[in-house]
């Protein structure tokens, strides 16, 4: 996997003036601002602003070029003075931002170059969220809420910043603007009732009897007229506060307007996340909306390729799982396969998988069924879906904790009449939870050559595990060979040449399940964590 802090980033350099800090507005000065561009990114700082006449008015902005075929992973870094003040500024990085399109990931990093390094060299400890454009060469803010991310820390000593445009996709030598990297800081609150901006000697009172307050203010004279004032009422800015003063000087408030807009995303399941894709700007929570966002940072691929076809997906963008695609195996496997094969201690039923907000949700939970302790759910495309070569991409987040079993895989479809392992077996992703083991996922080809045989490597992160963010899990498969990839890097082939694994010119179909338990995890104990998911956001086949 590319990781996406790379080693020349720490390269020494001389300083002769002081690095720049939080907040950063790229205007010429005594800073210097130094970049350390990689996979195909091109900085070019403090150039003019291409339009100052909207929501940034500043003179010279920050110009990354990603160049034609650029890495997807390419980027730039700059050091800073001093270590981000998250503690006192809190959680929230907001950035302005120039994009020539719209739905284009911008992933912003923060990391700490004086952790251990990881082999590549890159910070061990960093914190990372994406967010996507809205404008089109029109300058927008984005707001980065640095907590979302599971490593964050406030005790880390974040002092580099690492900006990646398109995030995800190869460069098509596109130009991006940056500007204003601040605090996103809302207005400090005051006392409950008092009423700012009016400079008179007089007793003020709130009408809301939530706000009831009296507050002396303290300039002399009397007062006639409106004014527009402010105050904060459970958090929230209130605005336009009419008023009027009386014969005893006693001023009346009256709430006119009291909103505050913020983003809400479409929860079409009902589980309390939201779609991040479809959102509404509202004062008040809108029906069917909810204000935290499944999170959904990761890798991903692309649509296309040249010299395949898509011939099948499914992007779980329904609220049921498509009985066209999918089917179900249920309960325990037997009286024929008892415990699956694997002596797994899962009971599978249909409600443990669900899809909405555009996600396949699998989820292993702790609960009483069948005579087990354990539910998941297990689908599969058997007699719906099945093929023979291609390229497979699966983008899926995984669960972890000791006992959990992960497995996006393919058995042959004509395993009802030769059976198993006569019928080929191809393993596209398997995760065996805890110990240590929740970074390395594994890929295996099964088949029968007087008995079971079976070949396959296995792949690790460079940091974190897999249940922090998306992966794409991917197998290209020819008459020739079969190649496993994690996030497109290579890590196995297998030659199907030999006549003995004929089981693999043959159509294969799909399973997704999480078990718990069996021959080869091991079994869950107390350090298990339940419920946990298997997140699977896309399946596409190209031939």
């Amino acid at each position: 996997m590319k990781v996406l802090t790379l080693f020349f980033y720490f390269l020494p350099f001389c300083l002769l003036a002081q690095l720049p800090s939080i907040p950063i507005d790229f205007e010429p000065s005594t800073i210097n601002y130094t970049y350390y561009d990689f996979g195909g990114v091109v900085t070019n700082g403090s150039i003019p602003n291409p339009d100052a006449s909207g929501e940034n008015t500043s003179s010279q902005v920050l110009q990354l070029t990603k160049i034609a075929g650029a890495e997807t992973w390419g980027g730039s870094a700059m050091p800073l003075e001093f270590p981000i003040d998250f503690t006192t500024n809190g959680n929230i990085l907001s950035l302005k931002v120039y994009a020539p399109r719209a739905n284009i990931p911008i992933l912003l990093k923060v990391e700490d170059t004086s952790s251990p390094p990881n082999p590549d060299g890159s910070p061990s400890v960093f914190a990372q969220i994406s967010i996507s454009t809205i404008n089109v060469n029109t300058w927008e803010v984005l707001d980065f809420d640095m907590a979302l991310h599971p490593n964050f820390d406030l005790a880390n000593n974040y002092n580099q910043i690492v900006l990646f445009p398109d995030f995800g996709s190869i460069g098509q030598g596109e130009v991006f603007y940056i500007d204003d990297i601040a605090f996103d800081i809302p207005d400090p609150p005051i006392d409950e009732g008092c009423i700012d901006t009016i400079q008179l000697n007089t007793h003020v009172h709130l009408t809301d009897s939530t706000f009831h307050a009296e507050h002396v203010l303290t300039s002399g004279g009397y007062v006639s007229g409106e004014r527009q004032v402010y105050y904060y009422a459970g958090g929230e800015i209130c605005l336009d506060l009419g008023f009027a003063v009386d014969a005893g000087n006693e001023f009346t408030a009256e709430i006119v307007n009291c909103c505050v807009e913020k983003t809400w995303y479409q929860d079409a399941d009902g589980d309390g996340l939201g779609n991040p894709y479809v959102t509404i700007l509202s004062c008040e929570q809108p029906s069917g909306y909810v204000e935290t966002p499944r999170f959904n940072i990761g890798y991903t691929t692309p649509t296309s390729y040249s010299g395949y076809t898509l011939v099948w997906s499914d992007e779980f963008d329904n609220n049921i799982l498509d009985p066209a695609n999918w089917g179900y195996d249920l309960g325990d496997g037997c009286p024929n396969v008892c415990g699956w094969g694997n002596n797994e201690i899962i009971w599978y039923q249909e409600d443990n998988a669900t899809v909405g907000d555009d996600f396949l949700t699998i989820e292993a939970r702790e609960e009483a069924a069948g005579g087990y302790n354990y539910t998941s759910s297990r689908i599969k495309t058997q007699g719906k879906q099945s093929f023979q070569y291609g390229r497979v991409d699966i983008r899926a987040k995984l669960p972890y904790s000791q006992g959990i079993w992960p497995a996006l895989w393919m058995l042959g479809e004509n395993i009802t009449t030769v059976g198993w392992p006569s019928c080929g077996e191809i393993d596209v992703m398997e995760l065996i939870g805890g110990g240590g083991n929740d970074s390395v996922t594994h890929g295996t080809g099964h088949w029968n050559n007087n008995g079971h045989n079976y070949m396959g490597g296995s792949y690790s992160l460079a940091n974190g595990i897999f249940a922090d963010q998306f992966h794409v899990f991917s197998v290209i498969w020819d008459a020739n060979q079969i190649q496993w990839f994690v996030d497109d890097n290579l890590f196995y082939t297998l030659d199907i040449t030999d006549p003995t694994r004929s089981e693999f010119h043959n159509p294969f179909f799909f399973i997704f399940n999480v078990s718990v338990g069996g021959n080869w995890p091991g079994y869950p104990d107390a350090t298990s964590v339940f419920p946990q998911t298997m997140v699977v956001d896309y399946i596409r086949v190209f031939q």
